[in-house]
């Protein structure tokens, strides 16, 4: 089994689950067979069909990126602490890197924010050095 067929099947049955669905409501919503669903959710396919996970985010309401991109990489909260700290003087800055963070994919964030945190460093430790 490939690690993102498991991936895949988890993520279809959070889903189903979240909406307190069975595999039959999922399957007749996304207008599938219900065997595809037991297979899918079940890691039984190697290269399932676009169209059927497709049909399978329409149902559930979610994009296939949903379904299907790799998880995101996590932030360690010491980076997140120094940023929050080097901001902390630049609310209108630290508003602007909230807003371009959330427009940001998941799966680019965690770098998005230790690029944040080292510029905001740099630059509060080039302030406090005079600029020298």
């Amino acid at each position: 089994m490939e690690r993102d067929t498991v991936l895949l099947a988890q993520r279809i049955t959070r889903e189903r689950r979240r909406r307190g669905w069975s595999k039959a409501d999922l399957a007749r919503k996304a207008v599938i067979e219900p065997s595809y669903i037991t297979r899918i959710e079940a890691a039984k396919f190697d290269h399932p069909s676009i169209d059927k996970v497709g049909a399978i985010a329409d149902a559930l309401g979610v994009r296939v990126s949903d379904l299907t991109d790799a998880p995101p990489e996590p932030v360690d909260a010491d980076v997140v602490d120094q940023l929050r700290g080097a901001l902390a003087a630049e609310p209108e800055a630290m508003r602007w890197i909230l807003n371009d963070l959330a427009s940001t994919p998941a799966d680019q964030r965690a770098s998005k924010i230790r690029f944040y945190r080292d510029m905001a460093v740099s630059t509060r430790q080039l302030v406090s050095n005079g600029g020298n």
